[in-house]
């Protein structure tokens, strides 16, 4: 993929990142393509976009965290450009592909950042791996909710752009997760639609939303919210369209060692649609995760 270098860029924006790269790799039998930022010595920072996104969901962070984190961004299995293997794309799916990434990165551990369908892979992953897991910052993560209208308006907008990737209807799409339409991004609606013109896109769209439907969603519910063990940070759009700020102060009140952040003037995307207030809000978290493994006695 090229990256757009037109003025206002995202992808400008994010040239300040050092170390930035582009590339696909091999993953558990996924063609997974990545974005990758900051130096590879650095403590690890992997980002788990939502249902029917993509990396760029994080493509506004990528300056902040990679001063300090070597931070890796990728298309989840059916998403994005990555490919769509037969395979589970159910939570426990998306978490043999997240150990396998680790692995394919010699990542003994990593703090993970989970918007969405991200958010309820990585608490699911730090429940069964809790040795790998040295954080989470949940952005709308999802897993506790059960909303049959807004799992049919997410079916139905994201089947309807990839049939017909028209600008307008995507944008249709990509409004969703603003909290108003002024919000959003041209770049963004362009990414899109030609992730939804790619060859098989269709069939990858049906996968990529395998959780949005009743059967299978229900079945995949998270309930270990307590089982949690690592450290989390929940940052929230007051506006979420997609999954409510109610979700979220369930998900802290559950969680032992957890905080809510809420950012006014952000739905469902706060690290793209407000990404100064989202950085702030997760760079000090960040940095106590550091200081406490720096604490942490070592072996011998």
């Amino acid at each position: 993929m090229t990256a757009p270098t037109s003025r206002g860029s995202f992808w400008l924006s994010a040239t300040v990142a050092t170390g930035l790269a582009v590339f696909t790799i091999a993953v558990d039998g996924v063609d997974t393509r990545v974005i990758e930022a900051g130096p590879r010595d650095a403590p690890p920072l992997v980002c788990l976009h939502g249902t029917g996104g993509h990396a760029e969901a994080f493509i506004r962070n990528l300056g902040a965290f990679s001063a300090g984190h070597h931070v890796l961004a990728y298309d989840l299995p059916a998403h994005g450009w990555s490919s769509a293997p037969e395979r589970s794309y159910e939570i426990d799916g998306y978490g043999q592909h997240l150990d396998a990434f680790l692995d394919a990165f010699g990542l003994p551990e990593a703090t993970l950042v989970g918007q969405s369908l991200g958010g309820w892979i990585a608490c699911a992953y730090a429940v069964q791996h809790p040795d790998r897991v040295t954080g989470l910052v949940l952005v709308g993560a999802g897993g506790n909710t059960f909303d049959p209208a807004v799992m049919a308006r997410l079916r139905d907008s994201s089947m309807a752009a990839v049939e017909n990737p028209a600008a307008a209807v995507v944008r249709d799409r990509v409004a969703l997760l603003f909290a108003g339409p002024v919000r959003t991004d041209d770049e963004l609606v362009a990414c899109r639609r030609a992730i939804y013109s790619r060859p098989g896109a269709v069939g990858a769209m049906r996968k990529a939303l395998a959780l949005q439907t009743p059967e299978i969603r229900r079945r995949n519910l998270f309930t270990r919210w307590a089982d949690i063990g690592a450290p989390a940070l929940l940052v929230w759009g007051r506006q979420d369209r997609v999954t409510p700020l109610s979700s979220g102060e369930e998900i802290a009140a559950a969680i032992p060692a957890s905080r809510l952040v809420v950012l006014d003037e952000a739905g469902h995307w706060p690290q793209f649609e407000r990404p100064e207030a989202f950085n702030d809000a997760v760079l000090p978290f960040l940095a106590e995760l550091l200081a406490d493994d720096r604490a942490r006695p070592r072996a011998g």
